[in-house]
């Protein structure tokens, strides 16, 4: 999975702001420490269940956000080995979602889920995240002298009721390289796949949401898909 748009044509709206301080309401001094404490049966193995696919959406190639409910990923050509891929160009959007709706990242999210399944029952999630959330979060769990860890990030975190909502904030929404970079990941995209049939042509990204139970919360989450 990508957190890139293959659509250079489609990037972003011009109305909205690309970068945003990402300190912007934060005092420039620690609230609080929090030691991690020991849980009991800490050394345990843990497992996901229940499983569920709740909803999905693609965001589509219109003058004003607009999703399309439930989405359809790019399909998957399954070209021959050989194939010749162009670098990408100067621009890649990390976060569709953010890009569209800066105020609200989460908006799309619960959106679709209301669409999809009206009677969803929100008072009974304990977190609501993405998955670029929780790979920060357990980067930054297994510390910064492991591999794998993670820089320097921030999450905004909203409580209403018993959830949690996890809201990703990135200092830059669309990265600018100043030349083409190396990176082949949107003409991978390109190459290899292709929109489905139909409406779903205009579509630019597409995106599902699933819910589990994990260590005894439930969890709601969403993730891009590139194809299928």
């Amino acid at each position: 999975m990508s957190g890139y748009t293959a659509h250079q044509s489609r990037l972003r709206p011009p109305q909205f702001a690309l970068d945003e301080d990402v300190f912007i309401g934060l005092e420039n001094r620690p609230i609080r420490h929090f030691a991690v404490p020991e849980a009991p049966g800490a050394t345990r193995q843990r497992y996901l269940a229940g499983l569920q696919t709740v909803s999905s959406y693609s965001w589509i190639d219109a003058e004003v956000p607009t999703i399309a409910v439930p989405g359809m990923p790019r399909v998957w050509t399954d070209p021959p080995p050989g194939i010749a891929l162009e670098r990408d160009g100067n621009e890649a959007v990390k976060d569709q979602n953010t890009l569209m709706t800066p105020r609200f990242p989460l908006l799309a999210l619960v959106a679709s889920v209301r669409a999809y399944r009206p009677n969803f029952a929100f008072n009974e999630v304990n977190i609501v995240t993405t998955r670029n959330s929780l790979r920060k979060l357990l980067r930054f769990i297994r510390g910064s002298g492991r591999p794998g860890a993670v820089a320097d990030f921030r999450l905004d975190v909203d409580v209403t009721g018993k959830s949690v909502l996890l809201t990703r904030r990135e200092l830059r929404i669309v990265e600018h390289y100043k030349s083409r970079s190396m990176r082949v990941a949107q003409s991978f995209e390109r190459v290899c796949t292709l929109p489905a049939d139909g409406d779903y042509a205009t579509h630019m990204s597409h995106h599902r949401v699933v819910k589990y139970r994990f260590g005894g919360l439930n969890i709601l989450m969403r993730f891009e898909t590139d194809a299928c």
